[in-house]
């Protein structure tokens, strides 16, 4: 079953709860709950905890969209690879908690042209597969989502389609973010049909054309 879904990015500016009022205001479906900001960056897991409490009293249902801006899975340095995966093992945790149906993981970038790009892939997949039992145990969905960079970006087109496809699990599926696929010149409707049953999202918003400023759709400024 198709269903729209807003995200909370918009309204980072509220509490948690606040954001999704505001999602549930507006007639959707569902929520991504964006969870980058104050008001989760300082949240213990006491918090965390009744966070959650507080959102399943809201008759919504929730996919969730971990930190992303300071962390990247595909880093040349194994303590920023480590501290990526364990802030998104907490956000599968606090996903499972609310009855998420998934979670955003961002494979991470490549910084610098010099760092050896089947290594960056490599560290994304190891970190991925580290994520992948705890999913398990929640039921969450991991959905890997490409990337707006197109210097930085681990993966084009076909590679992404090939890395998603190959984790062989019902729970690991790929999201396409739009505005990142339009930045990188994707062929959207192709990259749909070749993931196919492992579509598990998309993130529509529009976008300049040269920066992930996240429109509305049909505010294309060109």
């Amino acid at each position: 079953m198709r269903q729209v879904t807003y995200s909370t990015l918009p309204f980072l500016h509220l509490t948690p709860v606040e954001a999704v009022k505001r999602c549930l205001e507006q007639g959707t479906d569902k929520v991504e709950l964006f969870m980058e900001g104050s008001s989760w960056s300082d949240l213990t897991l006491t918090q965390l905890d009744q966070l959650a409490g507080a959102l399943t009293e809201v008759d919504m249902t929730y996919s969730v969209h971990p930190p992303q801006f300071d962390l990247n899975l595909a880093s040349q340095w194994p303590d920023i690879r480590k501290a990526a995966v364990r802030e998104y093992s907490r956000a599968i945790e606090f996903a499972g908690g609310i009855g998420a149906s998934h979670v955003v993981i961002n494979p991470g970038v490549r910084h610098l042209s010099v760092f050896d790009m089947n290594q960056s892939r490599l560290y994304a997949k190891e970190g991925i597969e580290a994520l992948l039992p705890l999913a398990v145990t929640h039921q969450v969905q991991l959905g890997i989502e490409n990337g707006g960079s197109k210097l930085k970006e681990l993966f084009d087109e076909e590679s992404f389609v090939a890395f998603v496809k190959a984790f062989d699990h019902d729970l690991i599926g790929a999201v396409i973010d739009s505005g990142h696929a339009r930045l990188t010149r994707w062929n959207i409707p192709a990259a749909m049909k070749a993931l196919d049953t492992k579509l598990i999202a998309l993130h529509l918003n529009d976008t300049s054309g040269n920066v992930d400023n996240h429109l509305s759709l049909g505010k294309v400024l060109w």
